[in-house]
């Protein structure tokens, strides 16, 4: 397996390097021209996030695997703009209105996704696709 590939968000050309990266990995990994750009999808709207609702952050992009199936695994970090708020209370109070969008979109297009840390001031998105043979 491939090392991740670590996309630093720290401006806008940043968001079209996490796509770029992710759609390349799923490329890699096997995924058909859709969940390629499922994924790529995902990757530039959580590093848009990042970039527009924190302090900057980055996208980690990595092969994975479970069960003899290969997946992609995106994880989306930065610090909260409001450093006092915990992750899950800045996203719950929907900091952009894309937040919503964001969630429901990956919820669709991911197998996976989650927020970690309930209590902390980082904002950590993880969402993974898996390569299924029998997907169309």
């Amino acid at each position: 397996m491939a090392a991740p590939n670590v996309v630093s968000i720290r401006s806008e050309p940043d968001v079209l390097a996490a796509r770029i990266a992710a759609r390349d990995a799923a490329r890699r990994t096997g995924f058909n021209a859709v969940d390629q750009a499922r994924i790529a999808t995902i990757a530039s709207e959580l590093a848009r996030y990042i970039l527009l609702c924190a302090h900057g952050g980055w996208v980690t992009i990595s092969h994975i695997r479970h069960d003899q199936e290969p997946g992609i695994e995106l994880v989306a970090e930065g610090q909260a703009l409001d450093s006092a708020e915990p992750s899950r209370e800045l996203i719950g109070t929907a900091v952009t209105p894309d937040w919503e969008n964001i969630r429901l979109l990956a919820h669709r297009l991911m197998d996976e996704m989650d927020i970690v840390g309930d209590n902390e001031p980082e904002l950590k998105v993880i969402c993974r696709k898996w390569r299924r043979p029998w997907a169309i």
